[in-house]
């Protein structure tokens, strides 16, 4: 996988390089959890992001998805020294809601005037050109996801003002399925902002 990334980059052929460091993301997220491991598997989502900005076709959307969700999980597991311990959490919130944003913005661009239009876009892209039932699995865990991820930060004291009516706002608009783009923004807003406060 490594030679693959070398030629693709030096064959000037960016989909097939960001194919391959995702992939190469996915062996170190198998493999062992030390930290040298993990930063490598970060490094190679971070790559693959670079040459897969706009994917163009189904199977780059979906690996650019899969890097998405590995970025997340091993944001939360390699801390940094020095910093709170629920910042992982906090910038895999963030990425989480990117990921789901964008999902539904382009659900919400490339449907017709008609909401039988719109219902069949959104349910198209929200698969992932994958059956129902696989891009209901999809779905569900990034709800999973996020939603563990906002009650564990619910629980750090001095955190849970704000982030809880933006929560509940979130769970409204997945029930009501309307509303998510502006209340996945406003909670992904939140994180990057508790976060910067961390730094100051």
């Amino acid at each position: 996988l490594l030679q693959a990334v070398n030629c693709y980059r030096a064959g000037a052929a960016p989909e097939l390089c960001g194919l391959a460091h995702g992939c190469l993301a996915a062996v170190y997220f198998c493999s062992r959890s030390e930290p040298r491991v993990q930063r490598l598997m970060f490094t190679h989502c971070q790559h693959a992001m670079d040459y897969l900005p706009e994917p163009s076709d189904r199977l780059c959307q979906a690996i650019s998805v899969a890097v998405r969700l590995l970025e997340a999980k091993v944001i939360r597991r390699a801390v940094p020294k020095g910093s709170p311990h629920w910042s992982g959490d906090a910038k895999a919130a963030s990425v989480l809601c990117d990921v789901y944003q964008a999902k539904l913005r382009q659900a919400h661009g490339r449907g017709g005037g008609d909401a039988a239009s719109q219902d069949k876009v959104r349910t198209a892209l929200l698969t992932g050109g994958e059956d129902l039932g696989s891009g209901l699995q999809i779905m569900s865990y990034l709800k999973q996801e996020l939603s563990d991820i906002l009650l564990r930060l619910l629980r750090v004291e001095n955190l849970a003002g704000d982030l809880k009516s933006l929560y509940y706002a979130l769970l409204t608009a997945w029930h009501a399925e309307a509303g998510e783009v502006d209340a996945l923004a406003a909670v992904g807003a939140h994180a990057r902002k508790i976060l910067a406060g961390a730094r100051c």
